[in-house]
């Protein structure tokens, strides 16, 4: 149940923000250097704010307190990136398992899952 309500979340355009190009596709499993790529890329944004807030309220932010607010964006990331690739590596091998296992069609034969655009009418 909480596997698939975390697939729904990660397939959904709105989750994704500005950053649709860094979701990957369904059946392609997720692996360390994407984990570490995306929590870096999305954890810029949380340092950002972060920052913002300190400046804010203390007129200064030193080096210290940068270096805490990326750490903490990282591991939050780190963190929430472990649970989403579990979940997204078990769907892409399932998914990669039952494309394995389905039978090929023989060439120029319509499966029914094509796209449409070269149909008229």
């Amino acid at each position: 149940m909480y596997q698939t309500l975390r697939l729904r979340l990660a397939d959904s355009d709105a989750a994704w923000g500005g950053f649709g190009w860094l979701r990957p596709r369904k059946d392609r499993p997720i692996g360390l250097p994407y984990i570490l790529l995306s929590s870096i890329v999305l954890a810029l944004p949380g340092l950002a704010v972060g920052g913002a807030l300190l400046y804010a309220m203390r007129g200064q932010v030193e080096l210290k307190a940068w270096l805490a607010l990326f750490a903490i964006a990282m591991a939050v990331d780190l963190a929430l990136h472990g649970v989403f690739a579990r979940c997204w590596n078990r769907r892409a091998n399932r998914l990669a398992a039952n494309k394995a296992s389905s039978p090929t069609p023989p060439a120029g034969v319509s499966t029914g899952t094509d796209s449409g655009s070269d149909k008229t009418g």
